[in-house]
Order: structure tokens, then C-alpha cells, then sequence
């Protein structure tokens, strides 16, 4: 019993030891104990609130056109272009923009005003017509791609070329046949004659070509 007592007493501080050894490895820093005596009250309208009425907001949206192109006045009417219309018989051409346009045009002032002012006497557009008396140009005519196939661009460009070698020719019977190079023909480049009359004319090019061969074939292709 006695031996029993004192190896107890032995062993007591090497486990007291290793104890404290492992403390102050094993915890660095010391923890607060937290206690766990909290009381939790959950409020059934947090879970399901009563019902409230959510108040109506009426949302007014205004709508606006925009425009990306001016408009366009001659002498106070709105037009789309200037087709008809003779450089020569303008007066003035006077341009508003930004706030002063939309103060007086309104929305569709925002893209600015262009507003052409003929000469007095000319207020009245001129308006022109082209006419070809031969009896198979309309069939002709039929036959061909339509006056939207082409643009403005492209039939005045081409008609400026053609009328000015057909007038040549026209000046030259000695050199051309007369009999095709009839008259001349009284053609500006710098009026806007609208484009029916510019296919008009372009077509009557086709169509002298499909009568007599290759009439302009060195000079444009038709």
C-alpha cells in the first residue's frame, strides 16, 4: 500500500507538467466562454406580415418622335426634296438650328429647318415632263427594270454624259447620221428635272441603242 502511495506521488507532477507543457502550446490565446442561455422571441408577423394595401403610382410616359433629317420649306410649304425646283430661282436660303428650330417647328424643328425662298414670280415650282414620240418606246419601256432600280444619282450622272455626246453628234451631220441624231436636245445638268423625267431620258438612250446597235458603247455602258 505504502509503494502504491508513493509512486501516485511520484507520477502526480510529470502529469501536472506535461499538462501545462500542453497548454501553452496547444492555446496561444485564451477563448471566452460564451453562454448559451438566450431566449429567442420570433414574431409571427415577421413570418407572415398582414396584409397591406401597396399604394398605386400612376407612371404618365410622353412620347416623342425624333427626326434625323431637316425639314424642308419652300417659300412656307413642307416638301420632301428639292425635285423641280431651279437653282436659278432661288432668292435665299436661310437654315435654323437647334433651339430656335424646335422653338418654332416644334419636334420636328429638331434636326434643323432649311427654308428656301424663291424669287419673286417663281414662287411656283416648275415642274417638267419628258415625252418620246415613237410609237415602240412605251413597250420598250415595259420591258426594262423599273425607275426605283435606279437612283437619282446615278440617272443624272449618266444622262449629263449621254446628252452632251448626243448633242455633239447632233452638231456633226457630215459625221453622223442624221437620220438617228435628229434634233438636239435642251438639257441642263445643274436644273433638278425630278427623277421620272432623268429615267424618261436614260430609257430613250436604252432605247435608241436597242433601234441602232451599239451607239455609246465606247463612251458609257448603258
Amino acid at each position: 500500500m505504502k509503494r502504491v502511495i508513493l509512486l501516485l506521488l511520484f507520477a502526480i507532477p510529470f502529469i501536472c507538467w506535461g499538462q501545462s507543457t500542453n497548454e501553452r502550446f496547444v492555446k496561444p490565446f485564451q477563448i471566452e466562454p460564451v453562454s448559451t442561455n438566450v431566449n429567442l422571441e420570433i414574431d409571427p408577423e415577421a413570418i407572415n406580415p398582414p396584409f397591406q394595401e401597396i399604394p398605386r403610382t400612376v407612371h404618365v410616359v410622353h412620347c416623342r418622335r425624333f427626326y434625323t433629317t431637316p425639314l424642308l420649306l419652300i417659300d412656307g410649304v413642307v416638301k420632301e426634296n428639292l425635285e423641280g425646283v431651279n437653282s436659278e430661282d432661288i432668292e435665299k436660303i436661310d437654315i435654323l438650328k437647334g433651339r430656335d428650330a424646335e422653338v418654332l417647328f416644334g419636334s420636328r424643328g429638331m434636326a434643323g429647318v432649311i427654308m428656301v425662298t424663291m424669287k419673286e414670280g417663281r414662287s411656283e415650282l416648275t415642274t417638267y415632263k419628258a415625252t418620246v414620240l415613237d410609237t415602240g418606246f412605251d413597250s420598250f419601256v415595259a420591258t426594262q427594270q423599273g425607275i426605283d432600280y435606279y437612283s437619282s444619282d446615278y440617272l443624272k450622272n449618266k444622262n449629263r454624259i449621254l446628252v452632251n455626246e448626243w448633242n455633239n453628234r447632233c452638231n456633226q451631220p457630215l459625221k453622223y447620221n442624221p437620220q438617228i441624231y435628229e434634233a438636239t436636245i435642251d438639257y441642263d445638268p445643274q436644273n433638278i428635272y425630278g427623277k421620272d423625267v432623268e429615267y424618261t431620258l436614260y430609257m430613250f438612250f436604252r432605247f435608241m441603242e436597242a433601234q441602232h446597235g451599239n451607239l455609246f458603247n465606247s463612251l458609257t455602258k448603258l
